[in-house]
């Protein structure tokens, strides 16, 4: 099908319960059993990532103690599970680029044929990437299933109060440099936090952000936003059964019109997935069918592309079912790879799913900085 090499690869859906400290010790085991390549990475990182100084790290625990505490609980049960400290371990002081090439979409029910919300998303980076889909069911929390960011953040995810949270990178390649929380922290705690849109809304008011994000947001309610966040610049949209428009997309780049100031390497393979959401969904009242084929069909028609040693390929395609609860995944490209269903309801335990990587030559052109 496809002139190409192909790679195959695993993912792993992992199910988690208890308090945050027993789910950090599980989730050492499963680093132990599964990953011992990563031990070293997790506690010293790497040549682009080193650990923080005992001032910013500090500084950087204590905003996850008024924000998150829960996470600071679970990075120690993982740090005591090496007999190590959690002031060693890595995700603290992670502060590199904001990673990825995605794409999300929501669509109320004014625009889809079924009556029904859903939530879409690609996600495209190479394919060293983290391959994790985490199921949390901590104690005191909202059960939430999202994927890994460095074990502890979201890419995305659902909760069981029907809040299902997306993500874009809003200005590719640029550093982040104002203190803050990076967007897989604030994506965790959202889902693990906020029931609504409404919630979500005036959590992200009150976050400090390091970040060039732009978030989708839908809940049970039927209420779905775009915010755009530039560091503590943050633009809202929202969207509800009595707005005229019944969607709201993103690729890589900001689209609301108070964000333009903020636009950096917007490139054309970003303006051409945008175009391809926008067409299917100003289509007319859209089916569960015409949202999957957009994800399944390759750019510029649709959402896939295979350029993971470019850092442009999918790794993963989602689509939430708002109303249901439910998600369907397909783990690698869906042009080569089946769809998984999943809910909240996976008992606790790990399970494998193998994905080909098709690897293609991408244009010069896909590149290009408009």
């Amino acid at each position: 099908m496809f002139m190409c090499h192909s790679k195959e690869v695993q993912f792993r859906h992992a199910t988690f319960q208890g308090t945050s400290y027993e789910i950090g010790r599980k989730q050492a085991e499963m680093i132990q059993r599964y990953y011992p390549g990563e031990i070293d990475f997790l506690f010293n990182g790497n040549q682009f990532t080193r650990p923080l100084s005992p001032e910013k790290l500090k500084a950087v625990i204590g905003l996850f103690d008024r924000y998150c505490p829960y996470l600071n609980e679970e990075i120690r049960g993982f740090a005591d599970y090496f007999h190590k400290s959690p002031e060693e371990v890595i995700y603290y002081s992670f502060s590199g680029v904001v990673k990825g090439q995605c794409s999300q979409f929501a669509v109320l029910p004014q625009g889809t044929a079924d009556g029904k919300a859903y939530a879409g998303r690609s996600y495209e980076w190479d394919a060293d990437d983290d391959k994790r889909l985490l199921t949390v069911k901590a104690d005191g929390l909202y059960v939430h299933l999202g994927f890994s960011m460095l074990l502890f953040g979201r890419y995305d995810g659902m909760n069981e109060k029907g809040l299902y949270v997306t993500m874009t990178n809003g200005a590719p390649l640029v550093t982040p440099v104002e203190e803050g929380l990076r967007f897989w922290a604030i994506i965790r705690i959202l889902l693990a936090q906020c029931a609504n849109v409404d919630e979500a809304v005036e959590m992200i008011k009150r976050l400090p952000v390091s970040s060039f994000v732009c978030l989708a947001v839908t809940d049970r309610n039927h209420q779905a936003t775009l915010i755009e966040i530039a560091n503590d610049v943050k633009t809202i949209k929202r969207i509800n059964l009595s707005t005229d428009s019944g969607y709201l997309c993103s690729a890589n780049h900001y689209t609301l019109p108070e964000m333009q100031v903020h636009v950096r390497n917007r490139m054309q393979h970003s303006i051409d997935r945008y175009g391809a959401m926008v067409k299917v969904l100003e289509s007319g009242p859209v089916d569960k069918a015409a949202l999957m084929k957009l994800l399944s069909s390759k750019m510029p028609e649709g959402m896939a592309c295979h350029f993971y040693n470019e850092g442009l390929g999918t790794l993963w395609s989602v689509l939430y079912d708002v109303d249901e609860g439910k998600a369907d995944i397909c783990f690698g490209s869906p042009l080569v790879n089946p769809w998984h269903s999943f809910d909240l309801n996976t008992p606790e335990g790990i399970k494998t799913y193998q994905a080909l990587l098709p690897d293609e030559e991408a244009a010069p052109t896909n590149w290009a900085r408009v």
